[in-house]
Parts: structure tokens; sequence; C-alpha cells
């Protein structure tokens, strides 16, 4: 009996981990500046949180790929709250100054769908002289937890 007791308690145990794990899934897209110069490259980062699936990239549309996908994972579990996360990036050139955009991607579990939201990056000029009077990156989500950082650019 005392046997039946300990099974069961692992199978509620190990249940309640991919419980908790389905239920903070995020995909999320981030980016290292919403305002670049033509002389600056784009770093974009795909943050798959709690989710399975296939990964469809994006098309950089007015962007050259100089690097990526590069990707990682992480596997994490404190006081029985675990997260799976992997992230895809690519190190982007701008082909041409104004506004491009960067396309959602998707992610395809079994019978679902999810996509990033799309971004808006402006591209100055080479003549164009500027300085970030912030750092850190913008990231776009519905399921964020932390506010994005606000850009603020100064002409010199």
């Amino acid at each position: 009996m005392g046997n039946m007791i300990r099974i069961l308690l692992l199978f509620l145990v190990f249940n309640s981990a991919s419980l908790i794990v389905a239920g903070q899934s995020k995909f999320i897209v981030k980016v290292s500046h919403d305002t670049i110069s033509m002389d600056e490259a784009l770093k974009v980062e795909f943050i798959i949180e709690n989710l399975e699936g296939e990964f469809i990239t994006p098309s950089f549309d007015g962007f050259t790929v100089a690097s990526g996908p590069m990707t990682s994972s992480s596997f994490t579990m404190i006081n029985g709250d675990v997260t799976q996360k992997k992230s895809v990036s690519y190190l982007l050139i701008p082909q041409d100054s104004g506004s491009l955009r960067v396309s959602p991607a998707k992610l395809v579990t079994g019978d679902k769908e999810y996509s990033t939201q799309s971004i808006d990056i402006f591209v100055l000029d080479r003549n164009s002289k500027y300085r970030r009077s912030t750092k850190g990156d913008k990231i776009i989500g519905k399921s964020i937890s932390s506010p994005s950082t606000k850009r603020v650019l100064k002409r010199i």
C-alpha cells in the first residue's frame, strides 16, 4: 500500500510540473534598438518559453542577415516552478535608410499556431549623427512581465 501511495504522489508531482509549464507560455520578439543608422547591426531575438514546436523564420525584407540563426536553450526548476526557454537570434544589416519592418515569426505546435508582432525599425542615413541616451533592448509581446525600455534619441 505504501508503494502505491508513493507512485501516486510521483505521478501527481510530474503532472503538476507539466501544468505549470503549460500555464506560462510566451512567444515574444526582442530587438536591440528601434532606431539604428545604416552603419549599425540590429539584433533580433525570438524567445520561446514553455512551448514546443516548429519555428518558422520571418522574411527579413530590407535587411541582410549578417549572422544567424544563433540558438540557445535553458531549463530551470526553482521551488517547483519549471521554465523551458529557447531563443533564436539574428544580426541584421539594413540595406537602405527609412522605415523597415521585421515581419512576424511563427511557431507551429500541434494544432496551434503562434506568431510574434511585427516591429518597425527606423534606419537613419549614414550622414545623420545621433546618440542614444538610454541603452537596452525593446521587448515586444503580449505576455511580457517587464515594461519596455523607452528610447530617446538626441541629434548632435
